[in-house]
């Protein structure tokens, strides 16, 4: 009986030993068969990054600049990117640029647009594209093209600006923003028109003496408005 029994553990040992490195390959085979099968020719998923441009450019993301003007404002810039100009010195293009300029007195304005140029060597930014100026006091002022001097903030639109104020809508054929923080002047010229809208009361009515006459337009002149 003993003998019958050690002969069957040794044919299912030997049995075992063909059956399973068997198995095991079966199992690699079918790996093998049913994996994906990757082509050398497909990029890679992070590969989609134009190295030379890069380096060529020498791109900077999110960079910050800041200075302080000649009257103490605080004049600071920010960008989604920038990169100097090869064959300009001291040029910078940025793209989705943000000024905004502080004052002494906590007030500041904001001015952002869809591209600028930094002239290191005319110490003046030049936005262009969708430009918006915000200011603190409630006036927001619409251009394609303003100019910003970094020494003192001053800031001039060349072409048609638009926008409206807590006094009204306004436009004008160019804008010149100039002075301290504190005590900014706004100049308007060439064909200047001022729709004036005057504040309601809490009752819905105008304060008193301010609707006795119907909003009037002023056009072709100068006009000048302190912030």
């Amino acid at each position: 009986m003993s003998r019958s029994y050690d002969n069957a553990y040794s044919r299912i040992v030997a049995l075992l030993k063909l059956v399973l490195p068997l198995a095991a390959l079966v199992l690699l085979s079918t790996l093998f068969l049913v994996s994906k099968k990757i082509s050398p020719e497909d990029a890679l998923p992070y590969a989609d990054v134009d190295v030379d441009e890069l380096t060529r450019e020498q791109r900077v993301t999110a960079p910050r600049y800041s200075t302080l003007t000649d009257n103490g404002s605080t004049l600071t810039f920010t960008a989604r990117t920038a990169r100097p100009e090869i064959g300009t010195p001291g040029r910078t293009l940025g793209e989705e640029v943000k000024a905004v300029m502080q004052g002494k007195d906590g007030k500041t304005t904001d001015v952002i647009a869809d591209h600028g140029r930094m002239e290191q060597t005319e110490d003046r930014l030049y936005l262009d594209g969708n430009v918006v100026v915000t200011t603190s006091d409630g006036m927001q002022l619409r251009s394609q093209k303003i100019d910003v001097t970094l020494g003192t903030g001053e800031a001039v639109s060349p072409g048609h600006v638009e926008g409206d104020a807590p006094f009204g809508h306004l436009t004008g054929g160019s804008m010149h923003l100039y002075g301290p923080q504190d005590a900014q002047m706004l100049d308007f010229a060439g064909g200047v028109t001022l729709v004036y809208q005057p504040k309601r009361d809490d009752t819905g009515g105008t304060p008193e003496g301010a609707a006795s006459q119907p909003p009037a337009p002023v056009s072709d002149q100068q006009g000048d408005s302190g912030q």
